[in-house]
């Protein structure tokens, strides 16, 4: 998991002075860049996903992404005095010091999201798409089309990000520079290294995105695979299914749940776009609480970019 593996070393990040800042400095790599990212995303997908690591049982695990830092929602459980079990997911930048707000000894100041209706709302689409498979697989097939035509321009777009990611590097670099030489102060060491974070975590986001559209491109076989699932499912749906065979449904559809928060009349709003692979809809939520109460208020809008 260290960055020195590919090419960049990062000193100070154990300290436990809040106000420490992170040195980064190129090291001769030992992997690709491109490599110690697969890395990542296969060790991140075991720790997500694996069965052993939650002691409740979460459909949308490891799909939810905060807006805010980059980071995953991950689901928690809570009893209430009356002996009620509620659960809701939460943005992983609200426990301890991670992501480009723990870097400043803060947390995330995104909005927990009630879980039960999160989930209904996502298997509802699921569900419907199971009932009808015929236009899911023909909008499907119609996006891999797209995708194979259109690999050589998402290759060029790609590294465009990554040339982008590695100059957010070398611009965090010359701003430490600065720093030690006197030349500004830390406030404004502080702002442009906010700003950086921010830039930097959004091109990490698209380098994900269109990295996963190639390599959906390049699988090809995912349209035949998806329709004999589909088939053999529905008939089995007024029966009910195992949580595990949802699951996998559920990660076989959905692209990516991303959660925003925003301030509405000095209250925090949670804002919900639910983007599945195939490019049906993009289900936009809201979630607003008051008094533990949640209500999700769902409309369907044509998505203007591929899910991951």
């Amino acid at each position: 998991m260290n960055t020195t593996y590919m090419g960049r070393h990062e000193y100070g990040k154990r300290s436990k002075d809040p106000n420490r800042q992170l040195i980064v400095r190129p090291v001769q790599a030992i992997v690709s860049e491109d490599t110690w990212q697969k890395a990542q995303k296969t060790l991140s997908d075991n720790l997500l996903f694996a069965k052993r690591n939650s002691r409740h049982q979460y459909l949308l695990r490891g799909l939810c992404k905060c807006e805010l830092c980059g980071l995953t929602y991950i689901g928690m459980a809570n009893r209430r005095r009356s002996g009620k079990e509620e659960f809701y997911y939460r943005c992983n930048g609200k426990h301890g010091t991670r992501g480009i707000y723990g870097a400043h000894g803060q947390r995330c100041p995104s909005k927990e999201v009630n879980g039960d209706l999160l989930e209904r709302t996502v298997w509802a689409d699921v569900e419907s798409f199971l009932r009808s498979p015929g236009v899911l697989i023909e909008q499907l097939q119609q996006r891999l089309a797209a995708e194979r035509s259109d690999s050589k321009r998402s290759r060029e777009h790609l590294g465009r990000l990554e040339d982008g990611l590695a100059a957010k590097i070398a611009e965090r670099n010359r701003i430490l520079t600065l720093f030690r030489k006197g030349r500004i102060n830390e406030a404004d060491l502080d702002r442009q290294m906010d700003q950086i974070d921010r830039e930097e975590a959004g091109l990490r986001s698209n380098i994900e995105d269109v990295s996963a559209r190639l390599l959906s491109a390049a699988g090809g076989g995912l349209g035949q695979s998806l329709e004999a699932l589909l088939e053999k499912l529905r008939g089995r749906l007024d029966a009910g299914l195992s949580w595990e065979v949802k699951r996998h449904l559920i990660e076989a559809l959905v692209g990516i749940i991303r959660i925003d928060t925003s301030d509405e009349n000095g209250k925090r709003c949670a804002s919900i776009a639910i983007t599945y692979r195939f490019g049906v809809c993009v289900s936009t939520c809201t979630d607003t609480r008051a008094d533990n109460n949640c209500t999700l208020e769902k409309v369907h809008r044509p998505p203007n970019r591929w899910a991951a």
